[in-house]
């Protein structure tokens, strides 16, 4: 079975998407999943200290995947830990409570 290229939103698509998205409690993960083009695999796999809410930056360190026995966190299949990716979401505040409780807590 032959695979269908996948079709990316427009910027405009993307805007309204975000607009309408805005009034959703995961917001803070559409605008960063379309922000940063990761993989669900990977912002799924987020943990808060892979986060660096000074500089606006996430960390991809492992992925989570689907096995017989549940969901696993797999480390990346890079040789070498790859760059933080800029995330405008996490500079406009986009994750609301969620940095709120991120900050109080030590990312924990």
């Amino acid at each position: 079975m032959k695979r269908r290229e996948m079709e990316a939103l427009s910027a405009e698509e993307c805007r309204r998407f975000l607009a309408v998205a805005r009034e959703s409690s995961w917001f803070g993960l559409f605008a960063l999943a379309l922000t940063t083009g990761m993989r669900p695999s990977e912002y799924l796999a987020l943990k808060w200290n892979d986060i660096d809410w000074q500089r606006g930056t996430a960390s991809v360190c492992r992925t989570i995947q689907r096995s017989g026995s549940g969901w696993t966190f797999e480390d990346t299949k890079r040789k070498r830990k790859p760059p933080p990716r800029k995330a405008a979401v996490l500079c406009a505040g986009g994750f609301g409570e969620h940095t709120k409780f991120a900050e109080t807590t030590g990312g924990r």
